[in-house]
């Protein structure tokens, strides 16, 4: 990439003395250039040299071909990453490996890099690490390593012959730890990568795409697919770096879009903007904040004319309306985008609102008793379905809408149920009445017969779904727990005879549901089911099996002298207890963790058992620091604490840790040790700033030092 600097004229006396400044190679001037220079050591190694692999591949004419990545695992602890592209000679190798700031990449914006650091960013997670290269049919094996006197060294360890293609392999062990460090960081390194590389372990990245977008253009999308609150990016060389509202001037459209919007991605060709050395952030001098403030406006534009086109382009005055709504909803997280859409008022100079999109589509008074508009709703939270007789008369599109026209009344509305019992949520508008009415609502609405929905065409709910308590030859009404293909379990509306066998009950009062006597929501039953799945129990199994009933109904129906029926409580209690002992060990390593105590002071200290973490592994020295660090990192999955949450929520827990060993570590004591260690830590605050964690860890190398040489 292209380094945009400045030209000074100076004009001064014949007599001018002036000495050029220079810089001392010291191990201190390396290691700020090769550590210091990152906050994410772990992610910077992993971002330097993907994107110096993805230059050499472009270098070469290759840049579809893959890379390959290879990420630590647990039988192979190497990390290494070896690109296709042009290889090094030995000279070059020489020379650009000891010399920082020299990059062969600073004519051209055809590469990524620039500044000739990332080739040395292996130093700010390891003090020794491989570069191979093979050149025109030879491989050379360097070893770049720190001397006794912490100064980088680059030694040539062998050169022969090779029918190896031309490339680059850099390699290093990792430290056990790390190895979950490396997989998210790669995953987030190469989300916004065009050509993936060839990864030895699937990491589950999602790339980058304007599928994904809710609108885009030709250089910009808005993406909140990951999260309601997705960061703003820039995206230069395939790295994304996030935009600071706070660097723009605070009176214009551009901060109140960043400030307030979320998922704003900006595709920039390399050198629009400037970077930080470290590649970590923009640097937002005055040529960056204009490309942003430029691209902001010019997209904010773009989308007022994109959403005008898609509402002008509707077939309908109703399809406009519903066009228009769905995608104010889709973007109403980012105010300035919300306000200039708003100003959309028209369909092809039609009024598409009477007053604004939310206020709706005020429908025709009544003609006769039985016109009216009914609407039935099911939330994804609750299984029953409400209904609500819409006197106001009005009616918001939205995408879980659905219009529907009753042209026979025979069934409408058990159809309707079944229809919305099949869906995770929605609302249903139905247009009762004469003719003459559902015309003036059609007419109202702006829409045509054939875009909303008859009653004639949803299908017939299942037999023995008819509604009232008793569906007849022996049915109860009642809900049955299913489970989607996603793993997500719901309620269903539904009926079953005395006579179903290999069926489950479990007793439901008021949207409350029983296990071993505790009353929990259905968010909460569902959490125990998802735990169960989590930790490898078969409760598949009771997918559609468990039917939801009233205590009285039980009662009334003998289910528990039932040979054919079976308790879901008592299963669910009893598969948490055998889980309980199956998991032993891993339970009794996760409780000794003091997991409790991990992000919370101690007998009134103030520091973090997690600070601690951070503290040890900035270290150079290992001590008593690094031992209790060793002893005291938490130890449990997911699927374990799920399943411990899951046992305590029903009551269970508290019996079996009881008869759990002694725990392994006394947390307590050792803590009061370190602290007593390294009494300085005594006074540092609950949560020390990243910045002051390589200061602490000095203070706890040197007592590491003083106490080993009084030993």
């Amino acid at each position: 990439m292209k380094l945009h600097t400045s030209t000074n004229t100076i004009t001064k006396s014949e007599n001018f003395v002036e000495s050029n400044y220079s810089i001392d190679a010291t191990a201190k001037a390396f290691a700020i250039l090769s550590d210091g220079l990152y906050s994410n050591k772990i992610l910077a190694v992993v971002r330097e040299l993907s994107t110096n692999a993805y230059d050499s591949h472009v270098a070469a004419g290759c840049k579809e071909k893959p890379f390959d990545l290879h990420l630590p695992t647990s039988l192979d602890n190497q990390f290494y990453i070896r690109d296709y592209g042009t290889g090094l000679s030995r000279e070059d190798c020489m020379s650009l490996y000891t010399t920082y700031f020299r990059s062969d990449k600073t004519d051209s914006n055809d590469a990524v890099g620039c500044l000739g650091l990332g080739s040395k960013s292996p130093f700010a997670y390891t003090d020794q690490f491989m570069v191979e290269s093979f050149y025109n049919g030879n491989h050379m094996a360097f070893s770049a390593y720190k001397n006794e006197n912490g100064e980088p060294v680059f030694a040539l360890l062998s050169e022969q012959p090779t029918d190896e293609p031309n490339g680059l392999k850099v390699s290093f062990p990792t430290y056990s730890g790390d190895r979950h460090d490396f997989i998210r960081e790669a995953s987030t390194v190469l989300k916004y990568f065009a050509v993936q590389p060839n990864i030895n372990i699937d990491i589950g990245v999602e790339v980058d795409s304007q599928g994904n977008a809710v609108m885009s253009g030709e250089d910009w999308k808005i993406d909140t697919t990951y999260s309601n609150y997705a960061k703003n990016v820039v995206v230069m060389g395939q790295i994304a770096y996030e935009v600071d509202a706070d660097q723009m001037d605070k009176d214009s459209e551009t901060y109140d879009m960043l400030w307030n919007g979320h998922g704003l991605v900006i595709y920039a060709n390399i050198g629009d903007v400037d970077i930080t050395p470290s590649r970590e952030s923009l640097s937002y001098n005055e040529r960056t904040k204009r490309f942003i403030h430029n691209r902001v406006e010019s997209i904010l534009t773009e989308i007022y004319t994109q959403v005008q086109d898609y509402v002008n382009e509707c077939e309908t005055l109703w399809k406009a309306r519903k066009t228009l709504v769905n995608m104010q909803g889709n973007l109403m997280r980012v105010k300035t985008i919300r306000e200039a859409v708003q100003e959309i008022t028209t369909y092809n100079g039609v009024e598409l609102f009477e007053q604004d999109v939310w206020n709706g589509v005020k429908l025709p008074e009544r003609v006769e008793g039985s016109d009216a508009v009914v609407q039935y709703s099911k939330s994804k939270w609750r299984a029953t379905i409400e209904r609500n007789e819409i006197k106001t008369l009005k009616v918001v599109p939205s995408q879980h809408m659905t219009v529907i026209l009753e042209d026979e009344k025979k069934g409408a509305i058990s159809k309707i149920k079944h229809f919305l019992s099949e869906s995770k949520e929605g609302t249903v508008y139905l247009i009762r009445g004469s003719n003459q009415y559902q015309e003036s609502v059609l007419e109202t609405l702006g829409a045509s017969r054939e875009e909303l929905v008859n009653v004639s065409t949803l299908p017939k709910p299942p037999a023995g779904t008819s509604s009232g308590r008793s569906s007849g030859g022996g049915h109860k009404r009642c809900e049955v727990l299913r489970c989607r293909d996603s793993g997500e379990w719901y309620s269903d509306p539904s009926s079953v005879s005395v006579k179903r066998e290999n069926a489950f009950f479990l007793e439901s009062s008021r949207d409350d549901y029983f296990i071993n006597g505790r009353k929990m929501n259905l968010y909460q039953l569902k959490q125990i089911l998802n735990n169960l799945t989590e930790i490898g129990a078969d409760v598949e199994v009771l997918a559609g099996n468990v039917y939801i009933f009233t205590p009285s109904t039980v009662k009334s129906m003998k289910l528990r002298e039932r040979s054919n029926w079976t308790d879901a409580s008592e299963l669910l209690t009893t598969e948490l207890r055998y889980q309980l002992e199956l998991n032993k060990d891993s339970i009794t390593a996760y409780e000794s963790s003091d997991k409790n105590n991990w992000s919370s002071g101690n007998k009134g200290y103030q520091i973090a058992v997690s600070e601690l973490q951070k503290i040890s592994k900035a270290c150079k020295t290992h001590g008593e620091l690094g031992k209790f660090i060793e002893k005291a990192r938490p130890d449990g999955s997911e699927a374990i604490k799920g399943l411990v949450s899951s046992a305590r929520r029903i009551g269970i827990y508290s019996d079996f840790f009881e008869k759990l060993e002694t725990l392994v570590v006394d947390i307590d004591d050792i803590y009061d040790t370190i602290i007593e260690y390294y009494p300085m830590l005594k006074i540092a605050g609950r949560w020390i700033d990243e910045e002051d964690i390589e200061m602490v860890a000095e203070y706890v190398d040197s007592i590491n030092t003083s106490k080993k040489e009084n030993e």
